[in-house]
């Protein structure tokens, strides 16, 4: 568990102190969830690695977001100039 605290010292009138003022953030939970996207991230890549064939994987809107070697061997290596994660492309250009 990571936490972070941060606090101060309230003081009254003649700045003694009368307690503390602050608050505690507890990370275990966005901790583990990074962790569970970096273990399905790797999982991921060791599985396009495997695989034979051209992998290429798209989001929702259109965007390729991962391809193998496999696939920029098939499509070239600079079938996708310029391409960054998450660009839009047309996967059918005929479409």
């Amino acid at each position: 568990m990571r936490t972070i605290e941060t606090g101060q010292a309230l003081l009254d009138e003649q700045s003694h102190p009368i307690g503390i003022g602050g608050f505690i953030l507890d990370l275990t939970h966005q901790q583990s969830a990074r962790q569970a996207l970096t273990d399905c991230e790797k999982h991921l890549r060791g599985i396009g690695g495997a695989v034979p064939d051209a992998l290429m994987m798209m989001d929702d809107a259109g965007r390729l977001v991962f391809w193998n070697t496999t696939a920029s061997r098939v499509h070239g290596a600079g079938a996708y100039p310029g391409l960054k994660p998450r660009m839009r492309v047309n996967p059918c250009p005929a479409c």
